[in-house]
């Protein structure tokens, strides 16, 4: 397991340093989601390990409401807090991973739209204390949570993904996962928005589901950590240039922070290549990290990468590689790894450039490093 130690990651004792990769497909099939995923063998799963991956950051349910069906009880509409299927599914890849000691980082609820799409409800009000959202969320992080406690695998637990992008000030939910292929509303508005308030009541809920099942593992008066997938990288570039509005930007970003840490995503989108208005990636994750460390708290980029169509992609791997070193981020996670010939461009499982620009950086963030400050 991981845990956070005065704003440092540890790991039994250790203070850890690792790269990992994110995959939606070793739980769902198909860039449909139809079904349980197949490819996740357990050679599958050992070529991740041999690309130099320590853990993998995989949604534990689907994405969009359309997936959710194979989670049904006894097939009633309204049962989708696990049904055998989907756990034997989770057995076997909890134990082929704790075979190779790859580590999980499952994340609940990744879109946290899905769940409010599934009953005909707004996203804040859902997930606000008096939903129906955090009644489902309470029930089954439990039952998974209690399930899978014991793994040594399961190494943290996560609760949504990209948070930043929908919540009060920072942007809402228009337009955003709109596709009635996948049974989801043919439109948002307004009132799908979610406060600040409601975020927070959903993300205490989740930390009191987690804390009160997961009592198994610890390492002294350290727990398993418990993260909050906060970070987006546009809000990082927009709100946190390094200007006099950092400081303001930073403590807007603490009005969402998670149990443990903070948790960012940093692509091109965020950062520098040339000059412009944005600032480096080094700058951006040195300022994330020393803030959090000052409070206690942990930092996970938990996803990065270069796409195969970007030009020069030898320098930015690069770039991202003395940033991560550099600003002594002590977790970073690869987007991504996914099934052959999936429609991505990021998949470094067939790519091979990218896979070993990947496997050369993670050798070198799993190594004892000099730590460098701005």
């Amino acid at each position: 397991m991981l845990y956070n130690n005065n704003g440092d990651i540890y790991q039994t004792g250790i203070k850890f340093y690792g790269a990992g990769v994110n995959s939606l497909y070793p739980i769902w099939n198909g860039d449909d989601y139809e079904g349980f995923g197949t490819w996740a063998t357990q050679s599958e799963l050992q070529a991740i390990v041999d690309a130099g991956a320590k853990v993998i950051r995989c949604p534990v349910i689907g994405f969009l409401p359309k997936p959710m069906r194979y989670m049904k009880i006894n097939n009633v509409a309204t049962e989708y807090r696990g049904s055998p299927a989907f756990y034997d599914h989770w057995d076997t890849i909890v134990a082929r991973s704790e075979a190779i000691g790859l580590g999980i980082l499952p994340v609940f609820f990744w879109n946290i739209t899905t769940l409010p799409d599934l009953h005909s409800h707004n996203i804040g009000s859902g997930w606000g204390s008096a939903g129906d959202e955090q009644t489902y969320m309470t029930n089954f992080v439990s039952e998974f949570v209690n399930r899978y406690k014991s793994s040594t695998s399961i190494w943290g637990w996560v609760f949504g993904n990209e948070v930043t992008r929908f919540i009060g000030t920072y942007n809402s939910f228009s337009g955003e996962f709109i596709n009635t292929n996948y049974e989801t509303p043919a439109s948002r508005s307004a009132s799908d928005d979610m406060t600040l308030t409601q975020w927070q009541s959903a993300r205490d809920a989740f930390v009191a589901a987690v804390q009160t099942a997961d009592t198994t593992f610890a390492y002294g008066s350290n727990k398993r950590l418990i993260l909050t997938g906060n970070g987006y990288s546009k809000h990082l570039s927009v709100k946190g240039q390094i200007q006099p509005n950092l400081g303001a930007w930073l403590k807007g970003f603490d009005d969402i922070e998670t149990q443990d840490g903070y948790t960012t995503h940093l692509y091109k989108s965020g950062y520098l290549w040339a000059t412009d208005s944005r600032v480096s990636a080094f700058a951006l994750l040195d300022a994330l990290r020393k803030h959090s460390k000052s409070l206690g708290k942990v930092l996970v980029l938990d996803e990065w990468g270069i796409a195969t169509d970007e030009i020069d992609r030898t320098n930015k791997f690069k770039v991202m590689e003395n940033a991560i070193i550099q600003a002594d981020v002590q977790l970073a996670l690869y987007w991504e790894w996914t099934r052959t010939g999936a429609d991505s461009l990021w998949n470094i499982r067939d790519d091979l450039i990218g896979r070993t620009h990947f496997s050369r950086i993670a050798a070198k963030i799993g190594s004892p490093r000099m730590v460098f400050s701005s």
